[in-house]
Parts: C-alpha cells; structure tokens; sequence
C-alpha cells in the first residue's frame, strides 16, 4: 500500500465538524470523497505484489472462523477506501463473496486499486479454527454474565428470559479467541474445533474473485501439513500468493520452516510468504501484546539459513506494531515522511542491515477501531451497509486511515501521488488537462499517431494514449512520440487496461456502430473512466439513451456518438479531431487560447477552428457533440462548463437544424447561468426553400415543426442574449467583433505566441511524395500479391486454376520461373507421388512418429523427420545428378567413372539399396523409366545411370541404381531435353540442391501422414526397448 502522508495528527480535528454535520447520502459520500482528496489517502498505482516487494504491504484479517457477513462486507469496503493490499477471510463461499462485495461498493465510491482476496485455512486444530458454545439454559439467572462484557466480537447476546430465546453464542461472530473460556465462573464455556474441508477450499481456489491461501500451521505436524498441501492439488496453480502462518516455535522454528517450504516448492508457482503469528489474536489488547511479535521477528533477522519467501508479521499487531519494527530497524530499505512541528513534511530514509519484513497485517484491532462505527449503525439501522450512512463510514474511514497510516512507507520512485476522484465534471469545468490519458479502443494506427503527433507538438512530457484495447490480442504496438519510438501496451480486455493504467480516465470508442454500445457501456462501468468519447455513427437510439442515463446517474460524460471528439488546445485531443498536424498549426491549437467552442459537426468543428484562429488568439477547448438525435451530452452542458473554466473568456456555438438543444441553452442564458459572451449560430436556413422535409446529412438535422427550424433558434438564442449574426458569413465578423472588445476590456491579456516543434516526417510519407528515396531488403522474382490477386511468375492464380493447371505446373512455375512443358510437369508430380512415403520404419517417419507421440504438434513433428533427410536418407538426388552430369559430360566410361569414385573413397550417389537388387527391382524407378521413355525426347543421362548399373551390379548384386539416383539422372535429361534451360542455368539448378527438394516436398507429405495417424489412434509415449540395446563399455 503506497501512501502519502499529510498531518495525519490533526485528522480528527479537521473532520470533527464534519463528521457532525449530516446531509444526504450523495453529499455525505462527497464528504468521504473531499477526505480522501484533501489528505492524500491512499495512493494506487502501486499493486499489492509491490507493495510486498517495496516493504509497505497492509494486510486486514478479516477472521478464519469470523463469518458475519453484513460486517465483512463493510469491513472490506472501509478498508479498502484505506488503501490496505490484501483482505484475508474465512474459507467460505458466502464470505468471500462478502469481501469482493465491499471491495466492489469502495470502488463504486472511489476508483481505488483491487485489493487482493485471500482464504484462510488449516492443517490441524488451531486456535483461529474454533467457535465457543455452551447453552444459555445452564446459566444461573444470577450469572454476572463477564463472556458476554469480555467478548470483543459481540458474538454473545444477552442471557436469560430477557433474550427472547436467542441467547448464547452467535456462531458466525464468533472468531475463537478465547477469552470468554476461563471467566466464565460456572465452566460451562466449551471450544469446539473443526478444520476446513480441502475439497471445498479447492473449489473456492478455482473462483476468478479469490487470489490468495493463507495456511494456518502449528509447525510441528509434517504428516498433516502436506496432507493438506498436497490435497489442494493443482488448484494452487490459480492464486498470486501462497502464505503460511505459524507461531514462534523458538529453536524449531527455521527447520519447521524449511520442512514446509520443501513440502511446498515442487507444486509452488507463485509467490510465498510466512505469516509471523507473534500472539495470536491479541492485538486489540493493546501496547503489551505487540513484544511477542516484534520479538518473534527479531529472532528471524538473525536467522540466516530461513527458506525463501516475503515475511509479514500479524498475532498483536495494533497501532504501536509499526513504531516497534522501526525501532528495531527490521523494515526494508524505505522513504519515510514525517511531519514537523511547524506542519511541512520531510523525507528521510531508514534502512537495515537485515532488511526483513514485507509488511503488517491488522486482525482484531482492526476490527475493533472500525466496530465501534458498525455497532452503533446496527444499534441505530439494524444490520444496514455502510455506504448508505455517509456520515458512519466518514467515522470508519477516520479510524481505518489512523491505523494505516502507521505504515507510513513509500518508496521514493512513485513519490506523493493523489488519488484520483470522480467530481462533476460538467459542473467543474474541465474535462482535459496536458497530463490527461487515454484508452483507445479497436486499434487503429493513424488516429493513435495523430493523437501522440499532437502530443510531441504541445510538448506534452507522457503520451496521451496508455493503452490500446483490441479485443481478442494482447501485446505492445509500436507507434512514434516525437522522433522515439516508444511500445505502447495492447490489452484484450477493457477491464485489464483500466486495471493496468488506472490514472486513464478518458475512452476513446472507435468500434463499429454495432458494439460501440456495449463496449462504451463496459467503459462507463469502469471506476476510474470519466469521459467516453463513441466515433461511431449509427448506434440504435435506443442504446444511446441507455449510456446517456448511466453516464448521468454515475456522473460521467458521453461525448457522441458520431462525433469527430474534442479537443483542449495545447493539452489533449481526440483521434481525429483538427485533422492533420499542418491544420493543427494553421488553426493555433498547439497553445491555449480564450474561446470555448461547442458544435454539433465534427467536419464544421475544423472549419470553425480556423475561422475563430483568424479572428481572435485561438480556442481554449472545442468539442463536437456528435450529429445524432440523441447526444451524449448537449451543446448546453459544455457551454455550462465553459462559463466555469477561468481561461474560457468567451464561448462559440454552432448549432443545426432539427431537435432543440439549442432551447436548453436558451433557458441557461436567460437564467443567468451562462456570465461570459456567447456568439451562436444555426446552420440550415436554406430549409424553407424546400416544400418538405428535408435531412441535412445528420441523423438529427432535418426540418421538421418551426421549434425545429433554424430561424426559430436563431432567434431565441438573440433574445436570450447571445450574440447571433444575420447569416453564416456574418458570424466570423460577429466573433472577431467580440473577442476585440473583451481585449480592449482587458478581460483578455495577450497571449503568448510558441514556436511549435517541427514533427517528423514518416518515412513512407516521405517516399510518396519523392522527397527521399530508400533501399529495399528483400527481392522476390516468383510471386507478386499487389494486384488484385497473387501472381505465380507473372500468371494470375485464377488463370492457373482456370487452366486446370496441378501441382507439378505450380512447382514449375515458382521453382523454375517458367511453365515447362506438360511431360515435365507431370514427371515432377509422379516423382512427388512415387516419393510421398516409404513406411514408418525409414528415419525421417521413425523421428515423426517419435514426435508426434512425445505430445508435440504437427510443425514440430514434421520437423523432426525432415531433418534426417541428408546424404544417407533421401538427399542423394543432387548428388546423383552433380557426379552423374559431371562424368557424362566428360565422356567418361562407367568403368572409369567408378574406379575414380573409388579412388577418392566416395560411393556413388544413386547406386545401391539395403533392400533392393538386381533380382527384386525397385517398382519405383521402373515407372520412372518407363514414363521418361515414352515422354522425353532424350534420355542420355538416365542411359548413362543404367550403364553404371550395370557395371556395378557385377561387384555386388545389391548396387542397383535406386531412386534417388534414377530422379537425379532424368531431371538432368528433362533440363537438357525441354530446351527451356542454358546450360549455366542447369548447372546452377543442379548446384543449388532443387532436385533435394523435391525430396523434401514429396516426404512431407508421408511425414505429415504418420504424425496425423500416430494421434489419430492416440499412441503413449515411445521407448525402446532394452532388449534391441547392446550396453557396452
């Protein structure tokens, strides 16, 4: 929990009045709201992860056996409002939905980071897992009843008649701590243990709203501890977070420790921590219970040999626990604010040598400060939430704030950070500033790199965009800001992106019309989103109504849909609007000027921005409501929030025929709201040289009844007080003519004019327009997809399938860069068929299917069986062909051809078969020949192969001539014979391993085979079997 601190001494103080004024529930939660403004609680930017990590981490134990529901979920709400990192609860559905509940109802109020949720359970019987019981029959009517006064949950209700039958132990307030067992003076106070189920706290491991388990221990039961551990399975895997908790074992302590951590690290995926429970369940006692926590953790500074894992102290914790660890210097390394006497605050860092606790977590005594406030709203409104009584939860929040606040820790790089609120906006003013972010949905790369173009040129220090949503994809985009490249994150999810940059408080909705609604209503949902902008144009009415009101009722602002955006000058603008960077600087919105502008138009926002540019220093803010019937929100609500910006010294409307917007802002100005000149216009007087109806491009301008027409407005709008031209081309005179004598006033200084940056130029801008001229990377002479269609060699795809053209034409075409003739393309494809497989026991199958049964996917597999294919399997046609052309060509007899091979210790590619011979053929290159004989006009090399063959089938029986060496020999005969190739162009064929490649081709095909069938029929694992081993030394 990252938190900055502001005299928190004299917090009562500042609030006593307040607390003691009461108003309604919206100006009560305003108050809660003005709290956390002025004293800068909490920050939360930090999540709880870095919080462990930076030393600062607050937890709030809620109770493992504590299970009253209505008092978790206010629990949970005003400490998350207090910016703890972690709620730990019971291991029970009903509780955990309690806590998310309240966690939910906070953020409603204030858009603050997510604690995390943790469930709390045990190995064995436990202190923290038990509930006392007696029945209230066997208590003497004279019984001083001390259980029920000693009782710090309130869990026993009166005894005796005056009960009304209810008395005795309220099971779910009960938290087990014990202390109504030895003051009962009759004994009749029993504590009755249980451990929670393992199935059931499997089960709640699995829910989306649950992130951490804290395991209760004793330390000294292994047997159990991993019972337990081990019984939860994998559902571990779900959690940030793996905590246990055990007492001070003294000198058994670290090898408990380590016995548990040994248990845990083979199935441990996330991060652990070791809960110190100094004395369990004390804290609410006061200064003394504190020494046996801080003790506990002195022992473990001085352990060196403890297992891994975050340290977190609890069991007595209370307001004095932090205090003590800073005495003893136990804190990690941190930046401490503290406040001096005269009330300015000062920074200095304390750091220690052992650097060892992560943070505190707060059980009973946190319960009891905020308690207090509950009790007396149960006394006052029964079993009620919280948040309905502003003034309760201003008392709560004050009490929880002067617990956290103890922690006072912040690391130095995130410095005093304010937590954002939600105001009215609309009647504050301001909707952007220079630091203002945003959320862009459905990716589009030009609006984006307009935006962060106009950024660069304001001299804006962050980008105004921080985060891309683009539904289904996750990642970074890159994109320019300034001359820098710079990664900007892309999220599925609108909830992730809100989570991840929750200082974004602006969504930019460029989805279709058809889910523009649902997306911008996800948004306005969103704690920490308060402007949404909709581009779309065409979102059902009937939608757009619904944004409207959930915007209104949760205080937030729709601007569109079918809008072009807004902008602030100098600070902020949206996707599109103004247009280019050189429209940008010709209408001065790189610097503030004095008028704000409202429209309906977003193409009439850019002509307008240049005609007041020309007339006066410029626009301070000009907004495009969107042409539809139903705006997101009004040309008068933005000229209302104009009248309250201080810098805004004159407004501009330019409204349309259709609807009667207009009339609200005629109502404002008669009423005295609006104090600044307003120069207005309505476009659309020509409609009544029209006999009908007639729509003017906008959903909502067309002409309808003279309360619609444009002279009608016009004239309101004069009486009410604006300035209104005769006609449009007046209205330029109209403004200039206001603005100048608001300048000779002195209401408007002089403003001073910035020289903007000069952006650069895109490189493929650059290009178009022949100003610089680059080199390419790749050259690529076989396909062409720039057309309309792919181009295989110059050949449009649709002609080849047209042309009923096959595989062997293609291959033609992208290998050879020409269309052979139909004899070649066909032996091309009889070599693919002949070649596709040879069975499953050769090694490029054997490997697939090694693959393909070790789980791995089909690419894998395949891989793994083409990577045999070499000298020795299947990569012998080159090498057949090379020798084969290299003899022939030099006349060389097969005698001598052979004897040389021998000389040199080279066999001779494309001769000989472990399985063939001269009395069992090769079928495969019998058709071969066959074909080659009938179709090729020559067959010189093939008759040079076989004369080999025949020579070396008198040295052996088996050096038959194979297929490798009878493809390599009659592709050179259908490179020599087709006469389509010069003769470097064979040599360089041969040369680059082509004929290799229709190997490669051919076998992919098996090998893709044997990897579909092997999980086809779902075959385990592979292992050879010893037996076909020989193990030798």
């Amino acid at each position: 929990m990252s938190l900055s601190l502001f005299c928190r001494a004299s917090l009562p103080t500042q609030l006593q009045s307040e607390v003691l004024a009461t108003g309604g529930r919206k100006r009560g939660l305003e108050r809660v709201k003005n709290l956390i403004k002025r004293n800068g609680i909490p920050s939360v930017i930090t999540s709880p992860l870095e919080s462990l990590q930076s030393g600062n981490w607050v937890k709030l134990i809620c109770g493992a056996s504590f299970e009253d529901v209505v008092d978790i979920r206010n629990l949970s709400l005003v400490y998350t409002l207090a910016g703890v990192d972690c709620i730990d609860c019971a291991a029970e559905a009903s509780v955990v939905s309690a806590v998310n509940e309240g966690i939910k109802a906070a953020r409603g109020i204030v858009p603050i980071r997510r604690p995390w949720v943790m469930i709390s359970v045990n190995d064995d019987e436990d202190l923290h897992f038990r509930k006392a019981e007696f029945d209230p029959n066997d208590c003497p009517l004279d019984c001083s009843r001390p259980c029920e006064n000693i009782c710090p949950a309130h869990a026993i209700l009166n005894l005796g008649a005056a009960s009304g039958g209810n008395a005795g132990v309220v099971a779910e307030r009960c938290y087990g701590c014990g202390r109504c067992l030895p003051v009962c003076p009759y004994d009749k106070i029993k504590a009755i243990t249980y451990v929670r189920d393992i199935t059931a706290t499997a089960e709640l491991l699995k829910r989306d709203d649950v992130d951490a388990i804290e395991i209760h221990t004793s330390g000294r039961q292994d047997a159990s501890f991993r019972d337990l551990w081990n019984g939860l399975g994998d559902s571990i895997d779900n959690v940030r977070l793996v905590a246990v908790s055990f007492p001070d074992l003294r000198d058994s302590t670290i090898s408990a420790m380590n016995a548990m951590y040994t248990a845990m690290k083979a199935n441990l995926r996330c991060f652990n921590l070791w809960q110190l429970d100094g004395r369990p369940m004390s804290g609410d006692i006061g200064r003394g219970a504190t020494r046996e926590a801080i003790s506990f953790a002195s022992y473990l500074a001085a352990a060196r040999d403890r297992p891994k894992g975050f340290l977190q102290l609890a069991g007595g914790t209370n307001a004095h626990t932090v205090e003590g660890l800073k005495k003893r210097r136990l804190f990690q390394t941190k930046t401490i604010f503290d406040e001096s006497n005269d009330g300015s605050v000062h920074l200095h860092s304390v750091s220690s040598s052992d650097a060892l606790i992560s943070g505190v977590a707060f059980g009973g005594y946190a319960r009891k400060i905020v308690g207090r406030v509950l009790s007396s709203l149960q006394s006052e409104d029964g079993r009620a939430v919280i948040e309905n009584y502003p003034d309760h939860l201003l008392k709560a929040l004050m009490e929880s704030l002067a617990l956290a606040d103890t922690l006072i820790l912040l690391d130095s790089r995130f410095g005093l950070i304010q937590v954002f609120l939600r105001e009215n906006i609309m009647a504050t003013g301001q909707l952007f500033s220079k630091t203002t972010q945003a959320l862009f949905y459905n990716y589009k790369q030009l609006p984006i790199q307009r935006m962060l173009d106009f950024d660069f040129l304001c001299g804006r220090e962050t980008p105004s965009v921080a985060g891309i949503i683009n539904p289904g994809s996750e990642g970074f985009q890159k994109l320019f800001f300034g001359q820098e490249e710079i990664a900007i994150p892309v999220h599925s999810t609108i909830e992730a992106a809100c989570a991840a940059h929750p200082t974004a408080d602006v969504f930019i909705n460029f989805a279709s019309f058809r889910s523009a609604a649902a997306s911008s209503l996800s948004a306005l949902k969103q704690p920490t989103i308060r402007v949404v902008a909709i581009i779309a144009e065409g979102v059902p009415e009937s939608d757009t109504k619904q944004l409207i009101g959930y915007a209104k009722a949760n205080n937030k602002v729709v601007i569109g849909p079918a809008t072009v955006g807004g902008i602030q000058a100098g600070a902020f603008k949206i996707g599109d609007t103004a247009g280019t960077i050189d429209n940008i600087i010709h209408c001065k919105l790189y610097r503030p000027g004095s008028v704000g502008f409202v429209s309906k138009s977003g193409g009439m926002s850019n002509e307008l921005y240049s005609t007041i540019a020309r007339v006066s220093d410029g626009i301070y803010e000009g907004i495009a409501i969107g042409g539809d019937v139903f705006p997101g929100s009004t040309l008068s609500d933005h000229v209302l929030r104009f009248n309250n910006i201080p810098q805004v010294k004159m407004i501009v409307v330019l409204g349309e025929i259709g609807g009667r917007d207009e009339y609200s802002l005629v109502e404002a100005l008669k009423q005295g709201k609006i104090t600044k000149p307003v120069v207005a216009w309505v476009s659309g007087t020509c409609a009544r040289l029209f006999k009908s109806e007639v729509q003017f491009g906008h959903a909502g301008a067309k002409s309808g009844g003279e309360m619609e027409s444009a002279q009608a407005k016009n004239e309101a709008l004069r009486e009410a007080g604006a300035v209104v031209p005769t006609s449009y081309e007046a209205f330029e005179s109209a403004i200039k003519e206001t603005f100048e004598k608001l300048v000779e006033g002195g209401t408007i200084p002089p403003v001073k004019e910035v020289t903007p940056p000069q952006i650069p130029e895109d490189l493929n801008t650059a290009i178009k327009s022949g100003k610089v001229r680059a080199p390419t990377h790749i050259i690529s002479t076989i396909s062409d997809d720039r057309g309309e269609e792919p181009t295989y060699a110059g050949i449009p795809m649709s002609s080849i399938v047209e042309q009923g053209l096959g595989a062997g034409d293609v291959i033609s075409l992208l290998w050879f860069k020409r269309s052979l003739p139909r004899y070649c393309t066909r032996f091309i494809e009889i070599c693919i068929v002949l070649c596709a497989d040879h069975g499953p026991c050769v090694s490029g199958a054997h490997n697939t299917i090694v693959t393909a049964r070790a789980g791995k996917d089909l690419v894998s597999s395949l891989v793994s069986g083409l990577l045999t294919i070499g000298p020795r399997f299947g990569g012998a046609i080159d090498d057949a062909a090379r020798y084969f052309k290299d003899a022939y060509d030099k006349g060389l007899t097969p005698y001598e051809f052979v004897e040389s091979m021998k000389k040199k210790g080279i066999r001779v590619p494309g001769i000989g078969h472990r399985i063939k011979s001269a009395d069992n053929r090769d079928k495969r290159v019998e058709l071969l020949q066959k074909f080659a004989r009938s179709n090729f006009p020559s067959v010189k090399y093939m008759e040079y192969a076989v004369e080999v063959e025949t020579y070396t089938l008198s040295k052996a029986n088996n050096l038959v001539l194979n297929v490798d060496g009878a493809i390599g020999s009659l592709f050179l005969d259908l490179l020599a014979g087709s006469g389509m190739f010069t003769k470097q162009e064979i040599d360089e064929i041969v040369g680059i391993g082509y004929l290799n490649g229709l190997f490669v081709l051919a076998r992919s095909i098996g090998l893709i085979g044997h990897t579909f069938d092997q999980k086809r029929l779902k075959q385990p694992l592979y292992r050879h079997p010893w037996e076909d081993v020989l193990y030798t030394k």
